[in-house]
């Protein structure tokens, strides 16, 4: 089964229209919001297969509501992380 069927690189033309619009703006933080949460599945569905069959994982988990709490943790600890150090070195 294919697993990787998101866009894992950056693109600007997001929705695929030819040219990078307005309408490729949302899409650009939609795609750094969820991919986290994404990396997360791909990773369990690519080397946990058990756990994937068990809670029913496929690539329309992609950018779902579990892939956006997931994405939502991880990006308060990544920010809290970058704000320690910050305050470490700005003590220095």
């Amino acid at each position: 089964m294919e697993y990787g069927l998101r866009l894992w690189s950056f693109a600007a033309d997001m929705n695929g229209d030819g040219g990078v619009t307005i309408s490729d703006v949302s899409l650009w933080f939609q795609w750094l919001f969820f991919y986290p949460g994404d990396a997360f599945f791909y990773n369990v569905m690519l080397y946990l297969p058990k756990v994937t069959q068990f809670f029913e994982l496929t690539v329309s988990s992609y950018g779902g509501w579990v892939s956006g709490v997931i994405s939502y943790i991880l990006w308060i600890i990544t920010m809290g992380v970058v704000g320690s150090i910050y305050k470490f070195l700005d003590q220095n």
